[in-house]
């Protein structure tokens, strides 16, 4: 009797000892679970940190390029997809170079050509919004608006140029004014990031034509003594600011004045 006792005994130690097993290694791949999921979060959001500083200073560069000359473009490409002899490659290149830098591999940069849908041509009541170039049949014109088309207009093959028209510079590509543009970052084939803005022709014009978007926006940050952001000190451009202005103006909004009655001011 005491040796069959004694063989159950030990029979519950070593079940116990199982169970407890079991027990600490459920605990333990737990533990390593939620310790892997908190280090790829955070490895998640340092990443995306840095890929929206990148698409900052990404933006900064398509913006300084030549609104006629900002086209589609994949880094992954040679020539980022464009001719060898693109006048903007530079700052293509220049944006590879931080991306790489931050451990980036891969950019890629959508445009969309948007225009004002003054005539309502969608049909959705609205007049002020934004309508993108649709060409359901592939005929290169869009298919509301047939003055907005494709025109290769030196018949050298592509649409990448531009021309003078009626006393004005007017683009091959569809001559909306606006771009909605989408830059896109990848890391080791993922797309990790993207942004899109509107960037127009006139944006910083100040032109308030309602296809433009213009905005005309002075940030001054760091200002200085005896420092002009703008001066008239010529007399030709002292007497371009002193025109009369004889059509009518509506009293607000006060962006389509440029009289006295509406001047520019800078506070802070």
């Amino acid at each position: 009797m005491d040796a069959a006792r004694r063989r159950s005994r030990a029979g519950y130690i070593i079940l116990e000892t199982v169970i407890a097993i079991v027990i600490m290694s459920v605990v333990g791949l737990s533990l390593l679970a939620m310790l892997h999921s908190s280090m790829g979060a955070v490895v998640k959001a340092r990443e995306q940190t840095s890929c929206g500083r990148a698409l900052q200073t990404g933006f900064s560069r398509l913006k300084n390029i030549d609104f006629y000359a900002l086209f589609a473009s994949d880094s992954a490409s040679a020539n980022h997809g464009l001719w060898a002899g693109y006048g903007y490659k530079t700052a293509l290149d220049g944006l590879q170079t931080t991306l790489t830098a931050a451990r980036f591999d891969r950019f890629k940069v959508l445009v969309t050509f948007m225009r004002r849908d003054s005539s309502d041509s969608n049909a959705d009541g609205l007049t002020s919004d934004l309508v993108e170039f649709r060409d359901a049949d592939a005929d290169r014109i869009d298919d509301y608006d047939p003055a907005v088309r494709y025109l290769d207009q030196n018949a050298d093959g592509d649409t990448y140029d531009t021309y003078s028209s009626g006393g004005r510079t007017v683009a091959e590509q569809p001559d909306t004014h606006i771009k909605q543009v989408t830059l896109q970052v990848y890391r080791r084939g993922r797309l990790v990031c993207s942004q899109t803005e509107l960037i127009s022709l006139e944006q910083l014009s100040g032109d308030i034509n309602p296809s433009s978007e213009a905005v005309l926006t002075l940030l001054v940050s760091t200002p200085s003594n005896a420092s002009y952001l703008y001066s008239a000190n010529t007399a030709p451009l002292a007497a371009a600011q002193a025109l009369a202005i004889s059509s009518g103006l509506p009293t607000e909004p006060a962006r389509y004045r440029a009289d006295a009655g509406s001047a520019l001011t800078v506070s802070g």
